[in-house]
């Protein structure tokens, strides 16, 4: 079959483009910063070249620990070398990477394009899938486009890795759809006589986990836990993530001279979390003419102020603090109005929307909408050069902080 023939066949498939690592909604999540998570790179890429390995490979940890940055860092390395067979990176609040509804298709679809050897026999049985409907249930997607064309392909090939990013992302009757998700992928991948690996990250969801707890692929499944890995190691990393970003600053020698210990003091503030340290860093970056200021909030921990919110919490508010002070909300009633249409949005809305259809939907002014959104930078993502792009949330965990009242405790920024 020409080329030509075969992508016609492929585009057919109800795949995704924007699901592949690649794609710029992941972004966000290209912030490896080489000389970290050394030993848990090295354990993948044995696991992804060598022989005799399980077929799954499952890393999970609280939000903000860096799973997805792994998954992404692991990706452009297979991609490297060739061996990335697919990649399907979840995100919450797109209403086409928050369900089980393109998965298959996409994994499908990419293996097609990605592996010489098996493309062959993947287009053939999409074919014959595709003359039955365009949009089967999951188990014939499993059956008909990965378990069937690999069962014929020939053995002699390299092992190949699926990734699959952010399964607890997934919102489409997540309780149901996952665990059959995985129960069909894993099951139909299984015996393959050709080395087909599947990597996975998650948050530690008792749903997920279950899957794997079985008898049936407890035998199959490699875990790695962050909550496992020593604290020392956690905190080295973290500590040569924040040299890397202060020293970068514009002001870094007024810090460093100012505040000796701030990587020290900073590594021990994020107590492990990755995203507390990546979103301190952009606040202080986008505020660096007041920085020695910021530095003293985010370590502040003093009882009279965020003493009892948890560190990732106590971050945010410090950003909103920063970024939409009360002097910018008491300047003009509508700042203080759009920031609440800009947050709502951002916590309640299941699907991202655009600044130019929040305006349009609330009947208000864009420019108000992008003012706010301008100062959110650093927990928020908007293309600043297209106002019809949705904008989101840098991390899950930003839009769950402002609906929580026991975690947002300043009343100015609860939804």
């Amino acid at each position: 079959m020409r080329d030509r023939d075969v992508q016609v066949v492929l585009d057919r498939l109800p795949h995704r483009d924007h699901a592949e690592y690649r794609s710029a909604i992941n972004e966000a999540k290209n912030g490896y910063l080489p000389g970290t998570r050394m030993d848990l790179l090295t354990t993948l890429e044995r696991w992804a070249t060598a022989p005799e390995q399980p077929c799954i490979f499952v890393l999970s940890g609280a939000a903000g620990t860096g799973k997805s940055t792994v998954a992404y860092e692991f990706a452009k390395r297979l991609d490297g070398i060739g061996r990335l067979g697919a990649s399907f990176f979840f995100v919450r609040g797109d209403a086409n990477l928050s369900c089980t509804t393109y998965v298959i298709p996409t994994i499908a679809y990419q293996l097609a394009r990605s592996q010489v050897a098996i493309r062959a026999c993947v287009v053939e049985h999409v074919r014959s899938h595709l003359s039955r409907g365009d949009l089967q249930s999951m188990e014939a997607q499993v059956q008909d486009l990965i378990a069937r064309p690999l069962s014929v392909a020939t053995a002699d090939c390299n092992p190949v890795v699926i990734i699959i990013d952010a399964l607890d992302e997934c919102m489409d009757q997540a309780l149901e759809r996952i665990p059959r998700l995985l129960y069909l992928l894993l099951r139909g991948i299984r015996d393959l006589h050709i080395p087909i690996r599947i990597f996975l990250t998650t948050r530690p969801e008792l749903h997920i986990e279950r899957v794997f707890e079985t008898v049936e692929f407890k035998s199959v499944t490699k875990s790695y836990r962050f909550e496992e890995v020593p604290q020392v190691n956690v905190d080295g990393d973290i500590a040569l993530f924040f040299w890397d970003r202060l020293a970068r600053l514009p002001t870094s020698r007024l810090l460093f001279d100012s505040r000796p210990n701030v990587v020290q003091d900073l590594t021990k503030r994020a107590k492990g979390l990755f995203i507390w340290a990546a979103t301190a860093c952009r606040t202080l970056d986008r505020n660096s003419r007041r920085i020695i200021q910021l530095i003293d909030a985010l370590l502040d921990n003093s009882e009279n102020s965020l003493v009892v919110l948890n560190d990732l919490d106590t971050l945010y508010l410090t950003v909103l603090r920063s970024a939409l002070p009360s002097e910018f909300l008491n300047e003009w009633h509508e700042n203080r109005a759009a920031m609440e249409q800009v947050l709502g949005a951002l916590a309640l809305l299941r699907d991202h929307i655009s600044p130019n259809a929040l305006a349009a939907l609330l009947d208000v002014a864009e420019e108000g909408i992008l003012s706010i959104l301008e100062r959110l930078q650093s927990v928020s993502h908007y293309d600043r050069s297209d106002s019809t792009v949705p904008f989101r949330p840098l991390h899950a965990s930003f839009p769950q902080f402002l609906v929580d009242n026991q975690r947002c405790q300043d009343t100015c920024y609860y939804i």
